[in-house]
């Protein structure tokens, strides 16, 4: 299990929506077939009460010129 990003505490899963693309991907049509998914899934630490993704999606698919 991962341990949590402030307190290194493990922490707690309690939603998974399964496998998502990212948010305003904006893509065309010939892009579908590359598009980039992550598994969606929340978990709380029950130390420091952050509530965190399990999987951050990779920083340069999430910020790029597309």
């Amino acid at each position: 299990m991962p341990a949590c990003r402030v307190c290194q505490s493990d922490i707690e899963p309690f939603i998974d929506f399964g496998r998502m693309p990212l948010a305003n991907g904006l893509l065309t049509a010939d892009q579908f077939d590359t598009e980039y998914f992550f598994n969606l899934a929340a978990a709380s630490c029950p130390r420091c009460t952050l509530v965190q993704l399990l999987e951050q999606p990779q920083r340069e698919r999430m910020f790029n010129d597309r």
